[in-house]
């Protein structure tokens, strides 16, 4: 709301805002709409290579209006409609940019009765975005020389190119008084922009063509020499005659960064940028994704509003320095993908490399280059580099690296597909120029499950003999086009790493023999396999440990195979759990009813004689399980409850809140069945939960496939047999469970 007191604010905002004739928030108020009409041809925003210059589309700049009384005072005002006044300055917008006298367009709103006038003083500084502060001190604004930049090859970007506007006088016609006893008012006034800063024109000349046809990602300009105020934050006095203006430097930068809007060569490209004026030594680095190229030039005379055109010549003493990641014997190369180094639609290019050693990868689409893009897949840990977001248009991509690798001579590759019965093919090759020499074909498939991006590692030594050249992995023959392949890590030379095929095996009764997959990858070493048992033997030999296992004739027994790999210094361990089943095994039942609990409950409701029927104590209980073979060998169960309720007990079911678990293990818990008023879900906020743990301390829920439901029997059967405790679990729900009898069967000895 237009010209509102904080205090009438505040009382609008509880009235809905009702602006009402007897009540008028801001009396004799005002709008100006304001049409600046540009005059002057050497006076716009954008250069084309002639001598005329344009605005474009969506050009703005930032106008500010000062009494003429005291002209190096802006007039606070509201910046839209209905709004406070509370800023300096307002945006103008241009109409039709390529009149020949281009016409902006602005409002100030909610001039206060105090600054109403018939006459102004008009402020302008060209871009908007080029103000860093707009204050009521006219003669100390800050505006901003932008330290990245973007250039065509005919010119500079319009957007850094700082204008400010000669003072004009403003006379307010058309003035209407509102219903709100408010005026609304209009202007027109003849403006001229002048550039407040200069402007470069680099080219380059004598480029070896090594480095001449390399295409130009950014080119970086840097003031070496006494001279630093290249770019950033000056101080501007709007109020003087624009020719007299000096921009003071206030926050200043030494660097600029010209990146090309189009694609480029280094002999072909212009570097048009926007600069401080002054008389600088500078160093000029032209990245390419395989060389940055040096200059270090003296005496760049940047004037204002003038086109300073070096061109720079190679000479002899100019640096290209070179991207190439050059692995010696043992020096290893590894890219783990992150969200940040991820290739996307918005990041084309990216630095790849773990360590010290840097390489610029981009994506590239043969068949459809422009509607393609890779994007980031979650891991478990990390992340995944996809090669398409939804589906590879075209059939095919390639990964390559923008310069080259040398000393290849082992690759590991983590590879998958993020769709559901999908294959396609990934081709790992060395390119020199037009050469391509293949190190690897890998055909990738995924199962029918859930999308994962966990993939799987390949490891090849590269026996071509060719070891140098830019890396390229290439994804082609897609079962589908919408298939969404990924690489989930890239190591060049990897270290010597051992894989084994299983961590734990679990082994019957009887005597067995068996295999285990063990890997041994970058190195010529093989692998040393041990067992602390005497009743299992093993042996490694082609990849694989074999074992012989004697039957077993007492309880259930471990044992640990360990396998080492040493290689130099190098030396890794690891180890595979082995459990045999017990020869001594019998399966039990537990069968616990509201008889039986109630036996247990009474016995501790004498140990709270004041206990009323809301109240729950923790209660322990032992009960007999039964094996189940007729012998009558019978086991005891211990089990804990922390919320049990003692009184007003039934004959048809027992209450409970909590927990009720065993305290020990039992072995391993094949199923529970129990009838209660709610039935089994695995829900956080489950009335009813069979819950299993392994050491009894740390608890979890079955998948919902292993339970069943008939009525107020629920069955839970598990198949883990490292699961030996179970928990009747009610914590998760915010009523009393009523059990009518539980049952339990487990395998002991």
């Amino acid at each position: 709301m237009r010209k509102t007191l904080y205090m009438a604010a505040a009382l609008a905002v509880l009235a809905g805002c009702a602006k009402t004739e007897t009540q008028p928030e801001n009396p004799a108020g005002r709008n100006l709409d304001l049409t600046a009409n540009v005059e002057g041809v050497g006076t716009r925003a954008v250069f084309d290579g002639d001598s005329h210059i344009k605005f474009e589309k969506f050009d703005a700049f930032r106008g500010a209006i000062a009494l003429p009384a005291s002209p190096t005072k802006a007039v606070k005002v509201g910046e839209r409609n209905f709004a406070v006044a509370s800023s300096y300055a307002v945006s103008f917008k241009v109409e039709d940019p390529e009149a020949a006298s281009p016409v902006f367009k602005g409002s100030f709103y909610s001039i206060v009765e105090a600054n109403n006038s018939d006459t102004y003083k008009f402020y302008g500084v060209f871009p908007s975005d080029a103000v860093s502060t707009s204050s009521e001190d006219l003669t100390s604004w800050r505006v901003q020389v932008k330290g990245e930049q973007t250039s065509s090859q005919t010119s500079w970007q319009n957007k850094a190119d700082v204008m400010l506007m000669e003072p004009a006088e403003v006379t307010v016609q058309d003035k209407s008084k509102t219903q709100y006893n408010e005026y609304n008012s209009s202007a027109s006034v003849n403006v001229r922009f002048a550039h407040l800063f200069g402007f470069g024109k680099i080219t380059f000349a004598d480029v070896p063509e090594a480095y001449a046809k390399q295409k130009v990602d950014q080119v970086i300009i840097e003031a070496v020499g006494e001279n630093k105020d290249l770019a950033g934050v000056f101080k501007v006095d709007l109020t003087k005659d624009v020719s007299e203006v000096e921009a003071v430097p206030f926050n200043t930068g030494s660097t600029l960064t010209i990146t090309p809007d189009s694609d480029v060569t280094v002999a072909d490209n212009v570097v048009w940028f926007v600069a401080n004026p002054g008389l600088y030594d500078v160093k000029v680095t032209v990245k390419t994704g395989r060389y940055d190229l040096v200059f270090e030039r003296t005496g760049l005379n940047i004037k204002r509003s003038k086109i300073a055109e070096p061109t720079v010549h190679f000479k002899e003493a100019d640096v290209a320095e070179s991207h190439d990641v050059a692995l010696a014997a043992g020096e290893m190369w590894a890219h783990t993908p992150t969200y940040t180094n991820s290739l996307s639609s918005i990041q084309k290019v990216a630095s790849w490399g773990d360590g010290d050693k840097k390489m610029s990868f981009v994506l590239n689409y043969p068949e459809n280059n422009k509607d393609n893009f890779g994007t980031t897949y979650y891991k478990a840990v990390g992340y995944a580099q996809g090669f398409a977001q939804n589906n590879m248009r075209g059939g095919k991509a390639t990964l390559t690296s923008r310069a080259s690798f040398s000393g290849v001579k082992m690759v590991k590759v983590n590879l998958g597909i993020y769709t559901q019965n999908a294959t396609c093919d990934f081709t790992i090759a060395l390119a020199n120029g037009t050469d391509t020499t293949v190190l690897k074909k890998i055909s990738v498939a995924s199962g029918d499950g859930a999308p994962s991006p966990e993939g799987a590692d390949y490891f090849f030594e590269n026996t071509t003999g060719v070891e140098k050249g830019d890396f390229v992995v290439t994804v082609s023959n897609l079962s589908a086009q919408d298939i969404r392949p990924y690489l989930g890590l890239l190591v060049i030379n990897p270290e010597p790493e051992l894989v084994l095929g299983e961590s734990a095996i679990k082994l019957e009764k009887t005597a067995s023999t068996g295999e285990i997959a063990c890997n041994a990858y970058a190195t010529k070493s093989v692998p040393e396999v041990s067992s602390d048992a005497e009743w299992l033997k093993v042996t490694y030999a082609d990849g694989k440990i074999s074992y012989t296992v004697d039957a077993n004739e007492g309880s259930k027994r471990t044992a640990t195979i360990t396998v080492k790999l040493t290689d130099g210094d190098f030396s890794v361990v690891k180890t595979i759990a082995v459990t045999q089943k017990s020869a001594l095994e019998i399966e039990y039942k537990l069968t616990v009813t509201p008889a039986v609990m109630n036996e247990i409950l009474k016995a501790e409701a004498e140990k709270h004689p004041d206990a009323t029927s809301s109240d729950y104590f923790e209660v322990d209980a032992t009960f007999q399980a039964v094996a189940t073979d007729g012998s009558g060998k019978t086991v005891d169960v211990k089990m804990h409850a922390n919320q049990m309720y003692v009184t007003d007990l039934s004959e048809s079911s027992f209450r409970m809140r909590g927990k009720f678990y065993c305290s020990q293990s039992v072995g391993f818990v094949k199923k529970v069945v129990i009838s209660a008023n709610s039935t089994v879900s695995t829900g956080n906020w489950a009335s009813l939960a069979i819950k299993f743990s392994k050491d009894g301390s740390s608890w979890s829920n079955l998948p919902s496939t292993a339970i069943t439901s008939e009525g107020k029997v629920s069955t839970v059967v598990n198949t883990d047999e490292d699961n030996t405790y179970f928990s009747i679990d009610a914590s998760g729900g915010y009523s009393t469970l009523y059990v009518d009898n539980f049952e339990v069967t487990f395998i002991g000895e």
